[in-house]
C-alpha cells in the first residue's frame, strides 16, 4: 500500500511532526531539534506490514526514532550514524536490559556527591529534588573546567560559568562513580546530562536552527537532572514489565555511505537522512559533545564532519570527492548550476556561499554511495522510506519533490560488464567482511570462500553466474578494477597469492594509484608505448621532456622528474609530470 505525501499545494501542518504525548516514554530521553516524530514510523511500519521475522534499518539513525519504536512493536533493528552523540543516544534508548535497581542506587549517590562537590566550590543547591533523592558518599577534590582546546571549540556565550561549573562536577561525579561498572550504566546517566544541557542549562534554542538566547547566571542542574533521570529510570521499568527487553536492536557509529559495519538481510529502511541546507549538526549538538567529551579539539571535532554525509558548507573539505559519483546526473548538474547563477546575480560572495552548488554535488554523490553501500544489504523486495523535508535553502532553491528524481539517473541500463563487475564487488565484499579481524594487516581467504559468497550473490540476483571462477580474483589482481570502497576504507589492500588456491589481501601504508593532474594534456609517446602527461603552462617541463625523450629515459626516471631530472641534473621543483605506462610495459 503506497503512503500518500503531502503535495506543496496543500496547507501546511506543523503539528504533523509534533511529538505525540503517547510517545514521550524512551522518545523523550533526548531528542534532536526536529526530529522525525514516531507516529510516522509506525504508519510506514503498517504499510510495509512488518512482524517480528522482519529486520528493520536506519541508516541515518539520529537519536533512534526508528529503533525505538521498533522495538516497541516487536522488530527486530539495526541503526548506525557517524556522530557519536547520536550513536550514543540512540544505543542507550534501545538498551533495555539495564538493573534499574543498580540506576537507582547509582542516581542517589551521583546527586549527594555532586551537591557536596557544588557546595565546596560555593555553587549550593537550588532544588528540593535534588537533595531529596541523595545519599551519602565520600567526596574527592578536582579542578572542574574545561581545557584550553575545549573551550575555543565552545560557541561563545552558549555557557554561562556558574550553570558550567554545575554540569562538569556533575559530569565527572557521573563518570567517577561508574568507571568500574558496566559501561552501559554510565552512558544511561550521561544522556539524561545531554538532555539537561540541550533543554535548560544553556544559553541558546532552536527556531529551529540553533541561536544564543539570553545568559542564565545559575541554573538547577541537579534538579533537572535528578527529575530527568528518575523519569527514565520509571519508563525502563515500564518497558521491561512489558516483556520488550528481548527484542534485538543494535547501534553502530558508522559512515551511511560506506555501511562497513552493518549486517544484511534487512527487509525495510525507514529513515530520514540529513537535508541540503545550512544546518551543521555538529554545532547544534556542540555544547553536549564537548562536555561528554565526544570531541576534545579541532581535530576531533573535524574527524567528526568528515565522517559525515555532506549536507553544509561547514563540513565541505578541500579534498572531497563525492561529487564525482554524479557528474553523469544531468538533472543534478542543472540545479547545482541554477543555484551559483543565482548567487552571482545576487551578487553574494561570501566563502560559504561559494560553496553552496558544492553542497548539493557532494551531497547527492554521498547519497548514491549510501545506496551503492545499501543495495547488498537488502532482501529481494525490501521495503524503503526516506523522510525529507520540504525547506527552501541555499538561496531559496526548494528541493522538495525532486529530492527521488534527482537520485534517479537518466534513463541508462547498465552494459552486462558493469553489471558484472557489480556483483564481483560484492562477492569480494562478503569474501573481506567474512575473513577480517579488527587490526590485521593480513586478511587470508581461499577460492572456496569465493565460490561461497558467489553462491550468496546468485542467491539474490539469479542472473549472476561466474563461468571460471578465477575470474573474480583476476580482475582485481590484475589492476584492471580496483577493489571495493567498502574493502579500502580500512585499507588500502592489495590481492597477494600465499599458495595453492590460497590468497590474502595483504594492507599498503599508502594507496598504489596515481592520480593525473585535471590540466594535464597527455601526450602519446608511441615508441615506448607509453602515455605522459605535461603541464603546457610550464615552459621547464617542455624542455626538459625534449631533452629525456631523445635519451630514452624509462619510465621510473619520468616518475622522478618531479624533483630533479636524472638526464639534464636540473632541478624541477615546479615541474608536474606523471607517467602511466600501460599493462603491456609493465609487464
Amino acid at each position: 500500500m503506497p503512503i500518500e505525501t503531502q503535495t506543496p499545494n496543500q496547507p501546511r501542518n506543523g503539528a504533523i511532526n509534533a511529538l505525540l504525548k503517547e510517545d514521550l516514554p524512551v522518545h523523550g530521553w533526548y531528542r534532536f531539534v526536529l526530529s522525525f516524530p514516531p507516529h510516522l514510523v509506525r504508519r510506514y511500519i503498517s504499510s510495509f506490514d512488518l512482524g517480528s521475522e522482519d529486520l528493520l534499518l536506519d541508516p541515518f539513525c539520529g537519536t533512534g526514532t526508528t529503533l525505538v519504536e521498533a522495538k516497541k512493536n516487536g522488530i527486530s533493528s539495526v541503526g548506525c550514524d557517524a556522530h557519536p552523540l547520536a550513536a550514543l543516544v540512540s544505543r542507550v534508548k534501545t538498551n533495555w536490559t539495564v538493573d534499574v535497581e543498580i540506576l537507582r542506587k547509582t542516581l542517589k549517590r551521583i546527586l549527594r556527591g555532586t551537591d557536596e562537590l557544588a557546595v565546596k566550590r560555593g555553587l549550593y543547591s537550588l532544588s528540593f529534588d535534588a537533595l531529596l533523592l541523595q545519599e551519602d558518599t565520600n567526596v574527592s577534590n578536582s579542578e572542574f573546567r574545561l581545557t584550553d582546546d575545549e573551550q575555543k571549540l565552545l560557541p561563545t556565550g552558549f555557557l554561562s560559568q556558574r550553570p558550567l561549573q554545575r554540569l562538569l562536577i556533575l559530569r565527572d561525579e557521573i563518570e567517577r562513580l561508574t568507571w568500574d561498572g558496566p559501561p552501559e550504566i554510565q552512558d544511561f546517566f550521561l544522556v539524561a546530562l545531554a538532555h539537561v544541557i540541550a533543554n535548560g542549562a544553556g544559553n541558546f534554542a532552536f527556531g529551529p536552527e540553533i541561536y544564543r538566547t539570553k545568559p542564565k547566571p545559575d541554573y538547577d542542574v541537579l534538579g533537572h537532572f535528578a527529575r530527568h533521570a528518575d523519569r527514565m529510570i520509571i519508563e525502563l521499568a515500564t518497558m521491561q514489565q512489558a516483556g520488550l527487553t528481548a527484542v534485538p536492536s543494535q547501534v553502530f557509529a558508522d559512515d551511511a555511505r560506506q555501511l562497513s559495519q552493518i549486517p544484511r538481510e534487512f527487509s525495510a529502511v525507514i529513515t530520514s537522512p540529513p537535508y541540503p541546507n545550512e544546518k551543521d549538526y555538529t554545532r547544534t549538538t556542540r555544547v553536549e559533545s564537548i562536555l561528554l567529551r565526544l570531541v576534545s579539539d579541532r581535530a576531533s571535532l573535524r574527524e567528526v564532519k568528515e565522517s559525515l554525509l555532506r549536507s553544509n558548507t561547514r563540513n565541505i573539505f578541500v579534498d572531497d570527492r563525492d561529487g564525482e559519483n554524479v557528474e553523469e546526473f544531468v538533472s543534478i548538474q542543472r540545479v547545482c548550476k541554477e543555484i551559483e547563477k543565482r548567487r552571482i546575480e545576487l551578487g553574494k560572495d561570501s566563502g560559504f556561499e561559494r560553496l553552496y552548488h558544492k553542497v548539493v554535488s557532494h551531497y547527492f554523490g554521498g547519497m548514491r554511495r549510501h545506496l551503492r553501500a545499501l543495495r547488498p544489504k537488502l532482501r529481494s523486495n525490501a521495503r524503503l522510506a526516506y523522510v525529507v523535508g520540504d525547506q527552501l535553502s541555499l538561496r531559496r532553491f526548494c528541493f522538495y519533490g525532486r529530492l527521488s528524481k534527482l537520485m534517479s539517473p537518466e534513463p541508462r541500463v547498465a552494459s552486462p560488464d558493469e553489471q558484472q563487475s557489480r556483483n564481483r564487488d560484492e562477492v569480494l565484499q562478503r569474501v573481506f567482511e567474512k575473513n577480517y579481524k579488527s587490526g590485521a594487516m593480513e586478511v587470508p581467504f581461499t577460492m572456496d570462500d569465493v565460490r561461497e559468497a558467489i553462491a550468496a550473490v546468485a542467491k539474490i540476483r539469479p542472473d549472476y553466474k561466474e563461468n571460471n571462477v578465477a575470474d573474480v580474483r583476476y580482475q582485481y589482481t590484475s589492476g584492471r578494477r580496483r577493489l571495493p570502497e567498502s574493502v579500502n576504507r580500512l585499507g588500502p589492500w592489495m590481492i597477494a597469492g600465499r599458495g595453492k588456491a590460497q590468497y590474502a589481501f595483504v594492507k599498503l601504508e599508502a594507496s598504489p594509484e596515481i592520480k593525473i593532474q585535471a590540466d594535464l594534456v597527455t601526450v602519446f609517446l608511441p615508441m615506448r608505448r607509453q602515455k605522459l602527461w605535461w603541464n603546457t603552462r610550464e615552459a621547464t617541463n617542455k624542455a626538459c621532456l625534449q631533452k629525456c625523450t631523445t635519451t630514452g629515459c624509462s619510465t621510473f626516471s619520468f616518475k622522478l622528474h618531479a624533483t630533479t631530472c636524472k638526464t639534464t641534473g636540473e632541478p624541477q621543483s615546479r615541474t608536474k609530470v606523471s607517467v602511466k605506462s600501460t599493462p603491456s610495459t609493465l609487464g
